[in-house]
């Protein structure tokens, strides 16, 4: 006679469900080496549960019509999982503790309408993927504990909206989105790095919180033209974080802050009413702002020694004239600052620059053209 164990990694279970009314189906498997696949298809009320625990488990899941809800749970080493949802309102919910696991969500409305997908991951080198396609409203939630992780998220439609938290070492975390967009992510541990791509059809938001050493942070947010931008939110905490932001459109905004040693930040913004504010605390910190357009202000401060502040204002491709305000604050030793402003037409009468420092060695340039 078979052990119980031997049976458990013997087991593929699938479930086949077709139904013009609702559709349920319902899996649990305890042991290694086992494969879970459920398919359904109806025109509402789909739903499914899946549950696996052990080791080198795979589950598969096919959700096709509308209304569509799934839970997921794998607990053990080396497992994976695929959700694929297809229909009008869509909801995943994946849950995986254990160390080397996989996740993806695939979620495509048949019209535009409303997705949510929930990934979260315990352990050591997890991958979390969630694709969102043309939705009115999606939602995306990723979250990982452990060393090495890394996430993936893709939105298109109108309002999206992610939120990523990872903790841990080594973790990395990609998003894409369009149109109206929110993203929030949270990085606490070691060598995190934090890509966010945002394509403005109208107004956005990113806020990105690092905390931890050798972090990394690029934003993208384009709008272009005087369309409406957005909003960008930076907190880092540790030692030689780097930052990279690109905005462009209308009433675009940076906040940023930086604290620790051997910080740099770069902003890049093109378009009208622009603003950059922040400050830095720390040593060798170094900070250049670009801002190209029309109604340009920057507020920056910077506290401690040998640190640097760049930062120009000038009319870009859409404006010809400019009303710019630069404020530079430094306190410290050593430090440096410098502040540009440039206006195609010439009329600088509207142009305000101030750099105030105080400490000793430090030096400022101030140049209106």
């Amino acid at each position: 006679m078979l052990s119980r164990s031997l049976l458990a990694a013997a087991i593929t279970l699938t479930l086949m469900a077709q139904a013009q009314a609702a559709a349920t189906a319902t899996t649990e498997q305890t042991g290694d080496n086992n494969a879970t696949q459920v398919t359904q298809q109806a025109t509402q009320g789909v739903s499914a549960t899946m549950i696996q625990e052990g080791s080198s488990n795979e589950s598969y899941a096919i959700q096709i019509g509308s209304d569509l809800t799934l839970s997921t749970r794998q607990q053990g080493i080396d497992n994976l999982l695929s959700v694929h949802q297809e229909g009008m309102t869509a909801d995943a919910v994946v849950n995986q503790s254990g160390q080397s696991n996989h996740a993806t969500v695939y979620q495509l409305p048949n019209d535009v309408d409303q997705l949510s997908a929930v990934i979260d991951q315990t352990g050591q080198g997890n991958q979390s993927f969630i694709s969102q396609r043309n939705a009115s409203v999606s939602s995306a939630r990723s979250s990982q504990d452990g060393t090495n992780n890394w996430s993936r998220i893709y939105q298109t439609g109108y309002i999206n909206g992610i939120s990523v938290e990872q903790i841990g070492e080594s973790n990395d975390v990609v998003v894409n989105q369009s149109w109206g967009s929110n993203g929030n992510i949270l990085q606490v541990g070691d060598n995190n790095s934090a890509e966010l791509n945002q394509n403005a059809g109208t107004y956005v938001s990113t806020n990105i919180e690092q905390n931890g050493s050798y972090n990394s942070a690029v934003v993208n947010q384009e709008a272009g033209g005087r369309w409406y931008g957005g909003t960008v939110d930076l907190y880092q905490q540790g030692q030689s974080n780097q930052a990279d932001i690109l905005s462009s459109g209308a009433w675009v905004d940076v906040t940023f802050d930086q604290e620790g040693t051997a910080n740099t930040l770069k902003v890049d913004q093109m378009g009208d009413n622009m603003d950059v504010t922040g400050f830095s605390e720390g040593n060798n910190n170094s900070v250049d702002i670009v801002q190209r357009g029309s109604y340009a202000s920057l507020d920056i401060a910077q506290i401690g020694s040998d640190n640097i502040i760049e930062s120009s204002q000038s009319g870009g491709v859409y404006y010809y004239s400019t009303t710019d305000y630069g404020s530079i604050s430094q306190n410290g030793t050593a430090n440096f600052a410098s502040l540009t402003q440039v206006s195609p037409s010439g009329d600088l009468g509207a142009n305000s620059a101030v750099i105030s420092q105080n400490g000793m060695s430090n030096s400022a340039v101030v140049s209106q053209q």
